[in-house]
């Protein structure tokens, strides 16, 4: 219990030797959550809520903060999304595929925490289509989005525009290393709870190449 912080201080002022890429990348890591928890197969009502405030503040925040580094404003904003994107999975909301396939990139490949969210969710967001359109329509809607395009468009659009990955092949990782990535899916969470399900390496290896 003692490890456990009875205050945390968000103050804009300390991120400002933060290397950019490690700052908005972990920017882009809290529109994983935002995404992930509103179209969570166990989204919650104050999930959505939270996930909806984060994503309309990181998506104007964040751009802000790469052409202006020196907006504290935007800086607090961002940090204020970056909070409210995790209290969803606070309440039980459980992530997906994004998630689970980021965990894999970082502990066997050495992908940075926040570039596996930049490479991993527009293609999840395309796989999962089938499953949840309507979901990512409504995350759109609410979140002031043109419905019109895909969310996965949106998403990849927002990360390559803070100059970061959106492809595997931008973070070093080819496609002769895919079966070895899929291969580590041991069936357990959060992969297992994707909105559309994942039954195995195979549809691992479909998502993949759509980050290729």
């Amino acid at each position: 219990p003692l490890t456990v912080p009875a205050v945390v201080i968000q103050d804009p002022a300390c991120t400002l030797d933060t290397p950019a890429e490690l700052l908005l990348s972990t920017g882009a890591r809290s529109v994983d959550h935002c995404v992930e928890g509103f179209c969570s197969v166990q989204a919650s009502p104050i999930g959505d809520a939270t996930a909806i405030e984060g994503a309309r503040r990181l998506w104007s925040s964040l751009p802000t903060i790469h052409r202006n580094p020196a907006d504290l404003p935007a800086r607090a904003d961002a940090q204020a999304g970056a909070w409210m994107s995790i209290m969803g999975r606070a309440g039980g909301v459980v992530h997906g595929a994004s998630h689970g396939i980021g965990y894999l990139l970082g502990g066997g490949f050495n992908v940075p925490h926040g570039l596996t969210s930049c490479v991993m969710l527009p293609a999840v967001l395309r796989w999962n289509l089938p499953a949840n359109e309507a979901r990512q329509r409504e995350f759109m809607v609410r979140t002031g989005l043109d419905a019109l395009r895909p969310l996965a468009d949106h998403v990849e659009s927002l990360f390559s525009g803070l100059g970061l990955a959106t492809r595997l092949s931008q973070v070093g990782i080819g496609p002769d290393k895919f079966e070895a990535i899929a291969a580590m899916f041991d069936g357990g969470p959060p992969i297992s709870a994707n909105p559309r399900k994942v039954t195995g390496p195979k549809d691992l290896l479909e998502i993949l190449e759509l980050a290729r």
